[in-house]
């Protein structure tokens, strides 16, 4: 947005109003330089009109109410343009739509702008709700001011996740954990009863054999087919 300010700057310092800003004639190249292109409908303040009286220039999407009304265009109704460029930039739509040009050209004199969404923040929301005004007067001044306007923004969304309550990002080892799908599990505390060793030496002697193995001169059986009748 700078950069087309910028070159609005220029174009407008020597006297040239473009009055068709629209995406399709911002052209962004490497390094999100950008490109004004297509002068073919600019007018330079002092040149002497060849249109016809009332006649309206531009596309209407992104047409100012002072030029939908046949009025001369100035540096006010290029920043309206780019409002409604940065208005569908942050919304995803544009604020009027019909489905006639005529009908969108009257929304944008007698229709309010709808309010931009929550998510987008309160600085810039409240710019471009100012370049969308239906006043040129109302509108910054210039492409340098709108510059200007632009650097002081704070872009801090509303509702953004506190440093304590943001989600806590795993270390290598959990992550490694979660993809294998072992989870860890808090062990219960020991009784202060139980035995300290697991295995205990059998009373009677020195035996560390293990408990379920059969002692000498004893007899086994399988327990797992004495079901009774």
């Amino acid at each position: 947005m700078i950069e087309t300010c910028r070159g609005l700057a220029v174009a407008h310092a020597a006297g040239v109003m473009h009055r068709d800003i629209k995406p399709g004639n911002l052209l962004v190249r490497e390094g999100d330089r950008v490109k004004i292109t297509d002068f073919g409908v600019s007018r330079s303040m002092d040149q002497t009109t060849l249109t016809q009286t009332g006649m309206v220039m531009g596309t209407a999407q992104y047409l100012a109410p002072e030029m939908a009304l046949g009025k001369p265009a100035t540096a006010q109704s290029d920043l309206y343009a780019l409002g409604i460029i940065a208005y569908e930039a942050v919304n995803g739509k544009r604020p009027f739509t019909a489905p006639a040009a005529v009908d969108i050209a009257i929304a944008h004199v007698n229709e309010a702008v709808p309010a931009l969404p929550s998510t987008v923040s309160p600085g810039l929301a409240k710019l471009i709700m100012d370049l969308l005004e239906k006043s040129p007067r109302k509108r910054p001044k210039d492409a340098r001011d709108l510059i200007e306007r632009i650097g002081r923004l704070d872009l801090a969304a509303d509702g953004s996740t506190p440093a304590s309550d943001a989600p806590s990002v795993p270390s290598p080892a959990e992550a490694s954990r979660s993809r294998s799908g072992a989870t860890s599990r808090a062990m219960p505390p020991r009784s202060p009863l139980a035995p300290t060793d697991p295995d205990p030496t059998p009373p009677g002697g020195g035996d560390t054999r293990d408990a379920c193995s059969p002692r000498p001169g004893t007899m086994t059986h399988d327990t797992t087919h004495d079901v009774e009748d």
